[in-house]
């Protein structure tokens, strides 16, 4: 890392120029090139850029040099922080003017909790810092000192007052709470503070019962006729992307946008933990379960996607997303999945960009809330559907990821992964699944794709199945809708190719599943022949139609040009 003073390019009053610090860092993935000013004007000619001081017919030289001599001093101890792994980039470009200090909780959330903990947990102690700041009232940086019970009370009396006027949730104010409470513990534990924070829980918590918007219905999730008519209105590709999301959040029982965003081919796994995403064989059949880690909390989940309509519907999402988000980028890389996973819409680390994430996620939250749907109810309605269907406490916790209650025989000794119990949990996941009418949802929003396709003369690679047929610089695929009463086999019948825009080209050229090698099973000894004749047989099915309709083209093409 280096840090040096550089005079800003632009003229000041009186030729002179401001005076900044440049925080400068080269990794193999990143670089760091920030500067933060002083707020110091320098003559130029007077300025001795090696000896990074001002010359003694400087006006006010000797402030300038003090103030010089403080940064510089400052530099080699935060040098000397970084270049241990204590703090960031970042956090040597905030701390460079004004040495940050442990007396301050918002310098320990900079100094201390940035550089070790997640970026989400990172930008909620901060927001929450701020909140707790807003609500008592307290300007500027505030200090473990300043933290005491009377502020505590005081905080409780404010926050009583505005849940009455409907202000403020208990939950807001419990979370405000609870984290100082963890960051005052954190403090403890490295040894920067020796506050003891006991808050009786009296004044920890409000009663959500008095919350304004508190009603009996404040859990209801949404329904089947709410994602009919949602359906019914969409009018954008953007607004059927959002219902698309919605409904795979009900699908994969509850999954949040960062689950989805996690989604990989790679955790598609047997019951006894291996990889099998890599093999035909999976998606040949209805057979596809994923072990997968919620977002929130990473309670393991063990998942069917079903083929019809789950892997359907990621399938539309995926490419759709490749229409919508072709041109967004985080960290100069493209944000889509790779096109040849099959599970993968979208591929950046949430967590590590969780405001980033926030944002783009609240596009698709506007757009659902002005179609009377809100995406965290998504978990709620297929809850609720399971209630409506009599299934057990203990079946709902499993299919939504919760952890179980703390009996030992449940913590310790049951196993979830023993067949037939996850034959009944994928039985009871599809009964939800028809309950709420997911099928029909599902040729409703196909329906209306193609329909938006049409329509608004979009791509029609959006409606895409199977791999990319490349043509020496052309690339090609073919479009339409797979019956679900249809086999395997009559997955190509009746569709047409169409060419990919150069627009896209750069993604489309990247798709290897057409190749032979691209798939672990094609070659190998299985035990189930049948199965493997059967892949082979489809295989070649689906080379011989490509062939026909090659052919076609080419005596239409000649029959034109006669």
């Amino acid at each position: 890392m280096k840090v040096n003073f550089k005079l800003f390019s632009r003229d000041l009053k009186s030729s002179k120029k401001a005076l900044r610090v440049r925080v400068y860092h080269k990794t193999k993935t990143r670089v760091f090139d920030r500067s933060v000013g002083t707020g110091l004007s320098i003559i130029p000619k007077y300025w001795d850029k090696d000896a990074e001081r001002v010359t003694d017919l400087h006006p006010s030289q000797k402030v300038i040099n003090e103030k010089i001599a403080e940064i510089k001093a400052n530099r080699e101890t935060l040098l000397n922080e970084f270049d241990t792994g204590n703090i960031s980039c970042e956090s040597v470009l905030t701390q460079i003017i004004e040495r940050e200090s442990d007396d301050c909780i918002d310098d320990f959330i900079e100094s201390r909790v940035k550089p070790a903990k997640s970026d989400s947990v990172y930008v909620n102690y901060k927001n929450q810092l701020s909140g707790f700041k807003k609500l008592v009232f307290h300007k500027g940086k505030i200090h473990w000192s300043d933290l005491n019970n009377e502020l505590i009370f005081r905080a409780h009396s404010i926050a009583t007052k505005r849940q009455e006027d409907g202000t403020l949730s208990a939950r807001s104010y419990q979370n405000y709470i609870s984290s100082i409470v963890q960051l005052v513990n954190l403090g403890r534990f490295l040894g920067v503070t020796n506050k003891v924070f006991d808050i009786p829980e009296s004044y920890s918590h409000l009663d959500p019962v008095k919350d304004k918007s508190y009603h009996i219905t404040k859990n209801e999730g949404n329904t089947t006729e709410d994602l009919r008519q949602a359906i019914k209105d969409i009018k954008t590709i953007q607004q059927w992307q959002a219902v698309g999301m919605w409904l795979l959040s009900f699908c994969t029982r509850g999954f949040y946008y960062g689950d989805i965003v996690s989604l990989k081919q790679a955790e598609i796994k047997d019951v006894q933990d291996n990889p099998i995403g890599h093999l035909l064989s999976t998606f040949a059949g209805d057979d596809i379960h994923i072990y997968h880690r919620r977002s929130k909390g990473y309670f393991p989940m063990y998942i069917k996607l079903f083929n019809y309509p789950v892997m359907g519907l990621i399938n539309r999402l995926k490419f759709v997303s490749v229409y919508t988000h072709h041109d967004r980028r985080l960290n100069g890389k493209s944000i889509l999945g790779d096109i040849n996973d099959q599970l993968s819409i979208f591929d950046y680390d949430h967590k590590a960009n969780s405001k980033w994430h926030n944002e783009m996620t609240k596009h698709i939250q506007r757009k659902l809330k002005k179609k009377g749907l809100t995406f965290k109810k998504a978990r709620k309605s297929f809850n609720q559907y399971a209630q409506k269907l009599e299934l057990s406490q203990k079946v709902r916790e499993v299919l939504l990821g919760h952890k179980e209650g703390g009996k030992i025989i449940k913590k310790h000794y049951d196993s979830h992964t023993l067949v037939p119990f996850l034959k009944q949990v994928d039985e009871k996941h599809m009964e939800v699944l028809k309950q709420f009418k997911v099928e029909e949802l599902y040729d409703l929003l196909l329906v209306k794709l193609k329909s938006l396709v049409i329509s608004q003369n979009l791509p029609k690679w959006i409606l895409c199945q199977g791999a990319v047929l490349k043509e020496g610089r052309k690339l090609k695929i073919l479009t339409g809708h797979q019956n679900p009463k249809d086999d395997f086999r009559k997955f190509y019948e009746k569709l047409e190719w169409v060419e990919i825009e150069d627009k896209y080209r750069k993604y489309f050229l990247k798709d290897k599943r057409a190749d032979n090698d691209y798939w672990k099973d094609l070659d190998a000894d299985d035990e189930d022949e049948a199965k493997q004749k059967l892949i082979k047989k489809i295989l070649k099915e689906i080379t011989a139609k490509q062939s026909e309709i090659k052919k076609a083209e080419t005596k239409v093409f000649k029959l034109k040009t006669a």
